[in-house]
């Protein structure tokens, strides 16, 4: 188990959860690989759990996105502390995606004043191993008020939100527009706020 990262309650369906509103239509940025479908809900069915959210055995599924363009950024591509290069190659192949809501969605704040009610840490979304994030997940899944999904802080730019969506919100997601993110007009702006580059000839 991850240190210091405590076990989800086992009162936590008894406990009101701290739930924060998702308004309609709001953007939800997801950057992907641009052969996979721009709404995607995983693993496959099959397949072994691999993200943090992930149900540790199939019970659902999950989309993961931010509410900005740098939280996907720094999620996707700022894995590896203190590497000031991106390889040219993923980001050749990746896609950036707008999705939105066509209703508020109902999301658990999983960090700041959010962590206490529910007896969270901050290390269940930013610990280095994910098996009690995935216990978490599938506690807040089984909680009477069927929440849409979980809200947390990026581990790789902790001024931005990342939303892990429960695919029981699947029918309230929508594509609104995609763009490679080598070509797109965002990338600009995001190599400099995090002071990244790439090698052009590669």
């Amino acid at each position: 188990m991850t240190p210091g990262a405590p076990a989800a309650p086992s009162d936590l369906h008894s406990r009101r959860l701290p739930l924060r509103a998702i308004p309609e239509a709001t953007p939800l940025w997801r950057i992907h690989d641009d052969r996979r479908d721009p709404i995607w809900f995983g693993p496959a069915p099959g397949v072994a759990p691999r993200s943090r959210f992930d149900a540790p055995a199939g019970e659902f599924r999950v989309c993961y996105v931010g509410l900005s363009p740098e939280a996907g950024f720094a999620e996707t591509f700022l894995r590896n502390p203190g590497r000031r290069m991106v390889d040219r190659t993923l980001l050749g192949s990746r896609a950036l995606t707008v999705l939105k809501n066509r209703r508020a969605l109902s999301v658990v704040r999983l960090y700041g004043p959010g962590l206490a009610r529910p007896g969270a840490t901050a290390e269940v979304s930013h610990g280095p191993t994910y098996d009690v994030a995935r216990a978490w997940s599938l506690a807040i899944w089984s909680h009477p008020s069927a929440p849409d999904g979980i809200l947390y802080k990026s581990r790789h730019d902790d001024d931005e939100l990342c939303l892990a969506l429960f695919d029981r919100a699947s029918n309230a997601i929508y594509h609104e527009r995609s763009e490679r993110v080598l070509s797109g007009v965002l990338l600009p702006r995001l190599l400099w706020r995090y002071r990244v580059s790439f090698d052009p000839r590669s």
